[in-house]
């Protein structure tokens, strides 16, 4: 096994449930420093080792993903929206 060897890989990402491109997502390579953001029309390409298999995928107000990569070489990943309830909202007239 070579783990020097490399491939290039390519991806859409978006919001789960409407399509909508989420350009500006982060992908990241798990394990690793190396990441990339998409581009203005919601693609990505990264090049990856033979030996990096798992991409974390983010972005605002979405729910962090992990995807296998396996040998795949194009990916479209939908993100689910974050939902989290506020337990109290405190409103302050500091600084009127």
């Amino acid at each position: 096994m070579n783990l020097f060897a490399q491939r290039w890989g390519n991806g859409i990402v978006s919001d789960a449930e409407t399509g909508d491109p989420l350009p500006g997502a982060t992908l990241m390579v798990e394990g690793t420093t190396r990441g990339i953001v998409t581009d203005v029309d919601d693609r990505v390409t990264i090049e990856l080792k033979e030996n990096e298999k798992v991409l974390i995928v983010s972005f605002i107000g979405y729910d962090k993903l992990h995807v296998e990569v396996g040998t795949q070489t194009s990916l479209k990943i939908a993100l689910k929206s974050e939902t989290t309830m506020l337990q109290d909202v405190i409103v302050t007239a500091i600084g009127i």
